[in-house]
C-alpha cells in the first residue's frame, strides 16, 4: 500500500498541481484555448486524487474514522453480487486476452 500511495496516488497529486499552475497562468494571460485544453487534466487528476483520498479514508480502522464494514441492505447486496462481478471481470478479461 505504501508503494501505491507514494507512486500512483502521488502522481495524481503532482499532475493535478502542475495542471492547476498551468491553468492559473492561462487565466492570467486570458488564454481561453489553454484553459479549455487543461480542463480534462484538472478533472482526471483531481478526480484520481479525490478517489484515492476516499480510498485511504475507507481503509482506516473504524476507530480512526475509517469506513468499517458495510451493514444492512448494502452488505447483503455487496455479498450477493460479489460473485457476479468476479465472474464478469474474469469473463471480460478472457475476452480481451483472446483478442
Amino acid at each position: 500500500m505504501e508503494l501505491h500511495h507514494k507512486n500512483h496516488h502521488q502522481t495524481y497529486v503532482n499532475s493535478f498541481n502542475a495542471a492547476s499552475e498551468q491553468l492559473a497562468s492561462a487565466e492570467q494571460k486570458e488564454d481561453i484555448a489553454a484553459q479549455i485544453a487543461l480542463q480534462p487534466l484538472i478533472n482526471f487528476h483531481g478526480g484520481g486524487h479525490l478517489n484515492h483520498s476516499l480510498f485511504w479514508e475507507n481503509l482506516a480502522p473504524s476507530k480512526n474514522g475509517g469506513g468499517g464494514e458495510p451493514a444492512g441492505q448494502l452488505k447483503v447486496s455487496l455479498l450477493s453480487h460479489t460473485q457476479l462481478f468476479i465472474s464478469l471481470y474474469i469473463g471480460l478479461w478472457l475476452i480481451l486476452r483472446m483478442n
